[in-house]
């Protein structure tokens, strides 16, 4: 799990396309774990769409969109790790 707002200089600033590259290799020895990113939209959403299709991740990273505060509690609670560069 990651959270963050997706604008280009946010998502540059938390490391999100960092992120990505770095679960690409996570998953190639973890084919069974996966990515959710949640965060309001932005600019910066369509280029990290475009990396995770490019990296073949498609499939097992999810962009949520915003979540509420109760939402975020929640995803922290049951992720496995919290990642934020």
């Amino acid at each position: 799990l990651s959270i963050g707002w997706l604008h280009q200089d946010n998502a540059h600033r938390k490391g999100m396309y960092v992120l990505l590259r770095a679960f690409a290799r996570v998953h190639s020895s973890r084919p069974d774990a996966r990515l959710v990113i949640a965060g309001a939209g932005g600019s910066a959403l369509p280029s990290l769409e475009s990396l995770r299709d490019e990296l073949g991740l498609s499939d097992v990273v999810e962009f949520v969109g915003a979540v509420s505060e109760a939402e975020k509690l929640a995803w922290l609670q049951r992720c496995a790790v919290y990642a934020q560069p």
